[in-house]
């Protein structure tokens, strides 16, 4: 009984070990002064507007509507806190992994990262 009790702590120890939560570490060199249009159009045109657009998924990231739906006063985007940004989460594939099926190429994730801790402007 002693061995069963035991295994079934340490499967329940195993279990609470893996559900920690593995945030982004930005490398040493990451990209600086992050354009919206040049530099984070172009990763939603490649990974995300083929389900968010219009008549599709929320939020519609199609050039011409995506930044006013990311920082319409939702927890989409917070400017200066990537680590506060759903869109941060989901994209490091925390919650509802964006895009399905596997997060995109690490370089991306980290163009939106800065994006979002330069402020996330609309340049």
């Amino acid at each position: 009984m002693k061995e069963v009790f035991g295994f079934a702590v340490l499967l329940t120890l195993l279990f609470l070990v893996s559900c920690t939560k593995d945030y982004y570490q930005p490398p040493d060199t990451l990209p600086q002064n992050v354009s919206f249009s040049n530099d984070v159009i172009p990763i939603f045109n490649a990974n995300c507007v083929s389900c968010h657009n219009d008549g599709g998924t929320s939020p519609n990231l199609r050039a011409d509507k995506a930044y006013g739906e990311l920082t319409n006063g939702t927890e989409l985007v917070k400017p200066g806190d990537p680590e506060g940004s759903e869109l941060y989460h989901r994209i490091m594939g925390q919650g509802s992994m964006m895009p399905p099926g596997g997060m995109m190429a690490k370089n991306n994730n980290d163009v939106i990262y800065v994006w979002i801790k330069e402020g996330a402007l609309n340049n």
